[in-house]
């Protein structure tokens, strides 16, 4: 926005100003406006940057929350084989216990 500023100022200024604004005057505002375009470019760059860096970021926290969620699925489905499998060895005890 103030790299906008300056060019519509620049351009305002020669307008209007025409032979009063003064070379060096109009060389300050083409090198102010070269000066902010380039700032305002770094700052889209990084802007660019960190987005991509917290969408990858974001990327890896859902492949880590996935990764937990069929790890603690694969967890809680040997428990219930465990406790099933246990059950049937206790049914099993209980059945010799009698046959005895």
């Amino acid at each position: 926005a103030a790299a906008a500023a300056a060019a519509a100022q620049l351009a305002a200024a020669e307008g209007a100003a025409g032979s009063r604004l003064s070379a060096t005057e109009a060389g300050a505002l083409r090198a102010e406006t070269a000066r902010l375009e380039r700032e305002l470019r770094a700052v889209t760059a990084e802007l660019s940057e960190l987005r991509a860096k917290a969408g990858a970021e974001a990327a890896s926290r859902a492949r880590a929350e996935m990764a937990g969620r069929e790890e603690l699925e694969a967890m809680t489905a040997a428990y219930t084989d465990a406790c099933a499998a246990l059950a049937q060895r206790e049914r099993e005890l209980a059945a010799a216990r009698r046959a005895v």
